[in-house]
């Protein structure tokens, strides 16, 4: 479920593979996607049905295992929501508060059902970001920023002053930032910087 909100096409290569996407923050754009999250809703209560009528010795902590994901006759397969430019939803007018709520649950409840939820702004503040779901985000992924309070809205207040410093990183750090929660230290990471001139589309 993957939506680009700046609307310039950055996950087209991914469209052929997603079970739902958008590009843009039109009217429709959102709404769409306000449809897809109330499925999404239904579906982890479906999954947290599921998880709970399986005998204990097949879910001995009442979370999805690699070995029930698998097993396609239960629908616990890994899902994944990945919105770039979140603000956009949760600033909306009319629809931002639902959207929110929604967003919420999947960030508290989803990943035990194997629903991940994945946000990406460039300041997280609580207008952005609201802290329901910032507050609850155990992974934390900061490339470069321009100062420290950017970097502490990510990463967590103090980061900055105890040296974990995403405003180190230069222009050519491409795909290079600080992860939090992975670990018991922050560590520096590298993701896949995709040239998007020379992408070709997954097919």
């Amino acid at each position: 479920h993957a939506y680009d909100l700046k609307g310039t096409g950055d996950f087209g290569a991914l469209e052929p593979v997603c079970h739902s996407y958008r590009a843009g923050d039109d009217l429709d754009d959102i709404e769409y996607a306000l449809a897809d999250l109330r499925t999404l809703a239904g579906e982890l209560r479906r999954r947290t049905k599921v998880i709970r009528t399986l005998p204990r010795d097949r879910c001995p902590e009442s979370k999805i295992t690699p070995d029930l994901a698998a097993q396609r006759v239960l629908g616990l397969h890994p899902v994944v929501l990945v919105v770039d430019e979140c603000q956009r939803w949760f600033e909306h007018p009319a629809h931002g508060k639902e959207l929110e709520a929604l967003a919420e649950d999947l960030v508290r409840r989803g990943p035990a059902a194997g629903i991940i939820a994945i946000f990406a702004t460039q300041r997280p503040d609580a207008k952005s970001l609201p802290t329901g779901i910032s507050g609850n985000a155990v992974l934390r992924f900061c490339l470069k920023v321009m100062g420290h309070q950017a970097n502490d809205q990510v990463l967590s207040t103090g980061a900055h002053k105890n040296g974990i410093k995403a405003t180190m990183f230069s222009r050519r750090d491409l795909g290079i930032g600080w992860l939090a929660g992975e670990d018991d230290d922050p560590r520096i990471t590298r993701t896949y910087y995709v040239d998007n001139p020379g992408a070709e589309a997954v097919v």
